[in-house]
């Protein structure tokens, strides 16, 4: 430890400022109070900037004490760096939150697109889609080449004439 700063004990530190010595044992088991620690005789030295960096500066009543500007400029650098420090945590946490949550949709993307996938009929020739414009009957079946029947299919795009798929159907099955 640097002997330029002056450190105080638990105790002087508790009566100098307007910590408790609950809330000065809380810092140091938080490691609120970096550059604390312990002296020969296994007590607490608390140096002054770190009671200033963690906002317990001492109280103005103690003349010939107080820390001189230099090291309340260093204290309040310190104590800014340990703000930053732990919000760049938070925010590294958040990260990687985030990050985990975007795979998780993207899993789920993925799976939703390849169940559409399955889902979709494969197109059988002949076959039309209603949502195209196509009709729900049954396909024509293919003609034999049978020189005793002849039936005239209609053209693409006209009305069948009531009753030539049932003469179809007929004829085709008559002669197979």
């Amino acid at each position: 430890m640097n002997a330029q700063r002056p450190a105080w004990t638990l105790s002087e530190a508790v009566e100098r400022t307007s910590a408790s010595r609950a809330t000065l044992k809380r810092l140091l088991a938080a490691d609120g109070l970096p550059n604390a620690y312990k002296d020969q005789r296994g007590r607490w030295r608390i140096p002054i900037t770190d009671l200033i960096a963690a906002g317990h500066p001492p109280s103005s009543s103690i003349e010939g004490i107080a820390p001189t500007e230099e090291e309340t400029n260093e204290a309040g650098t310190a104590g800014h760096i340990a703000a930053l420090e732990a919000e760049l945590r938070t925010m590294r946490i958040k990260l990687e939150a985030a990050q985990s949550i975007a795979e998780a949709h993207q899993l789920r993307a993925d799976s939703a697109e390849r169940a559409l996938r399955l889902l979709e009929a494969p197109k059988k020739s002949g076959v039309t889609d209603l949502a195209q414009g196509g009709s729900n009957e049954p396909p024509e079946p293919a003609q034999k080449e049978n020189p005793q029947v002849t039936v005239s299919s209609p053209e693409p795009g006209e009305p069948a004439q009531p009753g030539s798929l049932k003469r179809l159907w007929r004829a085709f099955t008559r002669h197979a």
